[in-house]
Formats: C-alpha cells, sequence, structure tokens
C-alpha cells in the first residue's frame, strides 16, 4: 500500500480552522490527527473530525438523496431530490407565506457558513430582512448558489 501525509484543513465551520494531517493510502484517507505545526489549535483534532475516515468508511453511512416514497425512503438522483425540495418550499411558500417555514439554527455552527442558510432565507422571502429585499425566486434556477447569496450580500451591505 502505498501510503503518505497532506496537510489540509478541517470543513466543519467553527471558528479555528483546525489544521490537519491525513493519513492516506492508495488515495482513501485512513487516518486525521491534528497538526503540531498549527498555529491555533497546535496539534489538537476534535473527536468528531477525528472520525471522519471511519464514518465515511461506514456500510451504514447515506451514500445517496433518499425520498419517501409511498411511506418507505428509497435512493433518488441528486437532481430530483432538489427538484422535489424546490418544489414543496416553492409550494408552502405559495401557499401559506415564507413565514410558514420556520427557520432555526443554533450556535453550533459558529464560522461564516451558517450565514448562508440565513441568506438562503433572505433570498426565499422572510418575516424579516436585514438588507434591501431582491424579487423573491420562483424556481430553483433562479435560486442563487450559497456562495452567491454570501457574495452578494456582502457586497450590497459594504457599499
Amino acid at each position: 500500500m502505498a501510503e503518505h501525509k497532506a496537510r489540509t484543513t478541517c470543513n466543519r465551520d467553527c471558528p479555528d480552522t483546525c489544521g490537519i494531517v491525513a493519513t492516506l493510502e492508495d488515495g482513501v484517507i485512513v487516518k486525521l490527527e491534528g497538526d503540531p505545526d498549527h498555529p491555533v489549535t497546535k496539534g489538537f483534532l476534535c473527536y468528531r473530525t477525528s472520525r471522519f475516515p471511519e464514518l465515511a468508511a461506514s456500510s451504514a453511512r447515506v451514500a445517496q438523496p433518499m425520498v419517501r416514497r409511498n411511506g418507505r425512503l428509497e435512493p433518488s438522483t441528486w437532481e430530483a431530490a432538489l427538484d422535489l425540495i424546490t418544489k414543496k418550499l416553492l409550494q408552502v411558500r405559495e401557499e401559506s407565506g415564507p413565514e410558514a417555514i420556520f427557520h432555526y439554527r443554533s450556535g453550533g455552527s459558529l464560522g461564516i457558513l451558517k450565514h448562508m442558510v440565513d441568506l438562503f432565507f433572505d433570498e426565499f422571502g422572510p418575516s424579516r430582512r436585514s438588507w434591501p429585499a431582491r424579487p423573491l425566486p420562483t424556481s430553483r434556477s433562479q435560486l442563487m448558489h450559497p456562495v452567491d447569496w454570501y457574495c452578494s450580500a456582502t457586497r450590497s451591505r459594504s457599499g
């Protein structure tokens, strides 16, 4: 087995952006450790992140979208699952208004990515807005990519 180590950063959305040393065997990550050279975390890696290789290789891992049909979860394509989500969100908004969709997030994610969800709901039509409103999207193709939401909102707030 060809083994090598690679430095990377954690993809979780907490403020430390932990440094990681990943051990790969034949191109597959088999172990994650904290990077001792990281200036903030100095080799620390949380329990959740250190278990990524084990969880990714688990036979119990859901590796594709699942859609409930006739009371059972069935495999779906990403395209079909996203279309279904879009249809349902637009249906609820049309029938009951955007306030009928409860947007909840806690403090578990302390990084900037949590704001993308806020931006989604600002675009979708919330009960309150924190910056100027744009026309409400009416289809999935009109919904912006999360990075575009963030960049657009940042530009509109900065001047």
